[in-house]
């Protein structure tokens, strides 16, 4: 809920900004419960903070655990450069990572009504993987298992033959069916991840 996620946000800025701890907040687009968190994300990224998060009273103690550090910098010591000096330090040790899918119409009306998350990011698109990518994960994931080398061996095998199959039957599904269906690396690594649980 809101005040959960408030909290959580207080908390996030304090560990950065008061803290001088690096921290990386993961958030994927799975886990918007309202788009309210949306805003306070691009209001991070535009200018560090987010409008009115911290009571009066807090933003004292932010204050003060940011005055030593202010004062070695040569910094003026008065509430509003105090504050100022707390949110470059967000900007500095925060980073942000979002993780969104390409898929439907969602994340097109998010960008146009938060341009923060294209303006003020970094996009990394991450495009089908390889054949030795597939074999390479696959790998990774089965190592645990108990079986046979040869059995681990054609399990790869079969996850990257099924996965490759059906990309590259989307295309037609969509010129037939008309409808779209994609398969993304996280197909890939559910598809892993139920072999492993049915073997």
């Amino acid at each position: 809920n809101k005040d959960a996620w408030r909290d959580d946000m207080r908390l996030m800025l304090r560990q950065a900004g008061a803290g001088g701890q690096p921290t990386v907040f993961l958030f994927m687009d799975s886990q918007i419960m309202e788009e309210s968190f949306l805003e306070d994300i691009s209001n991070i990224l535009n200018t560090g903070e987010i409008p009115n998060l911290f009571p009066s009273e807090d933003i004292e103690g932010l204050t003060d655990a940011v005055k030593q550090i202010a004062r070695d910098n040569g910094r003026d010591l008065n509430r509003d450069s105090l504050f100022s000096f707390f949110v470059e330090r967000c900007r500095i040790f925060l980073h942000i990572v979002l993780c969104m899918s390409p898929i439907g119409a969602a994340l097109r009306t998010r960008l146009r009504k938060f341009p923060a998350l294209v303006n003020c990011c970094t996009i990394d698109w991450f495009s089908a993987w390889p054949a030795q990518a597939l074999q390479s994960v696959a790998k990774y994931f089965l190592d645990d298992v108990q079986m046979e080398d040869s059995m681990r061996s054609a399990v790869v095998d079969v996850c990257e033959f099924m996965h490759r199959s059906v990309q590259d039957m989307c295309p037609r599904f969509d010129r037939e069916m008309r409808m779209s269906v994609y398969v993304t690396p996280t197909s890939y690594l559910e598809l892993i991840t139920t072999f492993k649980t049915l073997i």
